[in-house]
């Protein structure tokens, strides 16, 4: 007996250890592989990343002889019009976790089920799921959120093979460049290679060069040991399952594993945050912080955005963001301290910013984060652990290499100087710094004591 399956692509641009793709072809005769641009789904930069990785697919796809079905406009109107139009029983489809999504997911699962089509989620580009702890409310501190995760990862979920496929159905699609998603965009192509195929790539690059001396290296953005794989989780085209087994079985120092297998496990606590508070990224966790003063000043905003804060650290990190569409972590942690503590600018501001020019950006990584550095969300970094953006400078670049890649108006400056050129002579190339780290922080910590006071009266 004939059947149609339909399997919705979403944040899960792969073949491999796709559970929704391998169910729809193994289940029904036919099936109908689509993806649906939603102006909610792809923000800034990362229509560039969306472009080449929907290129990737439909080719390997297309040598399955399969064929990737693009749509653009709301899944709620699509999806039920490609079910009725090619008599579809069942649509599949892997978990997305941002509310918006989890609110359309219910809209389409309700509307389909009403008309009698069978719909299956499978588990989504996570660990563990956020409701299969031991605490429906969700964890508020990271340490007992990875004691109680890390028991469940002795192996991972059982996914088939892909099966001998359906049959392809040829429906009508619209052209992917006709999505303008590249249009005006900037090119990173000499720094990213988008795609299942690349992704793989960047797994085993890790693997050799960037995992045994992670736990150390991490912390310097000149090394290579960070693993850039953050897009491609974001995108889904590998999953996070694959990377933890890979790095189990490499034989990597015990420390560099763990190290590393505690980030993908922050990652997951970052998923399960938005998913019980889905407040995170507009709201302060911490209510006390929604009577702090900021003070927002647009000029200094434009100039962290821009990379001209007087700061070298600081600023290499901001240029890289706009070249590369990457920062380094530790980076991202020095720029957020500097907006949130030295510019006492608001939190949100520089969560938004990131979202548009990171290729990794996600909105539960990104607003918890932001929340840590800034000290307003859990198991948040203290208020007053400020950083001093010289000292950071010079602690984890002290060579100069990173800050001479990104900020090149410095490079002829000595090790020692590079990273405070204001001490030297006046570099006529480079910004006088912004503020003044010292007066700002004791600012900072003021303002922090004020609404602690105002809480505790």
């Amino acid at each position: 007996m004939t059947s149609t399956s339909l399997c919705w692509f979403r944040r899960d641009l792969r073949l491999l250890d796709n559970v929704a793709f391998a169910k729809a072809l193994s289940q029904h005769t036919h099936v109908i592989l689509i993806y649906i641009l939603e102006e909610e789904s792809v923000r800034g930069v990362q229509k560039w990343w969306l472009y080449h990785s929907l290129k990737a697919l439909s080719q390997a796809l297309n040598r399955k002889g399969l064929q990737l079905t693009l749509s653009k406009g709301q899944a709620i109107h699509i999806l039920p019009d490609l079910v009725q139009r090619h008599c579809v029983s069942a649509l599949y489809y892997n978990r997305c976790y941002e509310p918006w999504e989890q609110v359309r997911d219910q809209q389409i699962h309700q509307h389909l089920t009403a008309q009698g089509v069978d719909v299956y989620d499978s588990p989504g580009n996570l660990l563990i799921e956020p409701w299969e702890t031991d605490r429906p409310q969700g964890f508020k501190v990271y340490t007992p959120f990875w004691k109680h995760i890390s028991k469940k990862l002795s192996s991972p979920p059982a996914i088939a093979p892909l099966p001998v496929q359906a049959q392809g159905l040829v429906v009508d699609s619209q052209d992917l460049d006709s999505w303008s998603l590249i249009e005006n965009a900037p090119d990173f192509s000499s720094y990213w290679t988008p795609g299942e195929q690349g992704a793989c790539q960047k797994l085993e690059t890790f693997l050799e060069e960037g995992l045994p001396n992670y736990k150390k290296g991490r912390d310097f953005p000149a090394s290579c040991a960070v693993s850039g794989l953050a897009p491609y989780l974001h995108f889904g085209e590998i999953h996070v399952w694959r990377v933890l087994e890979a790095v189990r079985k490499q034989g990597a120092p015990s420390d560099c594993e763990l190290c590393f297998l505690k980030e993908l496990g922050w990652r997951d606590f970052a998923y399960h945050t938005l998913y019980h508070f889905p407040e995170v990224s507009e709201r302060n966790l911490r209510k006390e912080f929604d009577h702090f003063v900021w003070d927002n000043d647009p000029e200094q905003l434009k100039k962290w955005q821009q990379g001209l804060t007087g700061y070298p650290m600081v600023d290499a990190g901001m240029r890289q963001l706009l070249c590369t569409g990457f920062m380094h972590n530790r980076v991202r942690m020095i720029v957020a301290s500097f907006l949130t503590k030295d510019l006492l600018i608001d939190w949100r501001l520089g969560a938004e910013w990131f979202l548009e020019h990171l290729l990794d950006g996600d909105l539960a990584s990104n607003s918890m984060n932001w929340q840590w550095c800034a000290g307003t969300g859990i198991d948040a970094s203290p208020y007053f652990r400020i950083f001093n953006p010289v000292l950071q400078s010079q602690k984890f670049d002290p060579s100069g290499e990173y800050i001479r890649q990104w900020v090149p108006e410095l490079r002829g400056l000595s090790d020692d100087k590079i990273h405070i050129p204001w001490d030297s002579h006046p570099y006529h190339d480079y910004p006088a710094p912004v503020v003044q780290h010292n007066s700002q922080r004791a600012q900072a910590l003021r303002r922090y004591a004020d609404i602690r006071q105002a809480v505790d009266s």
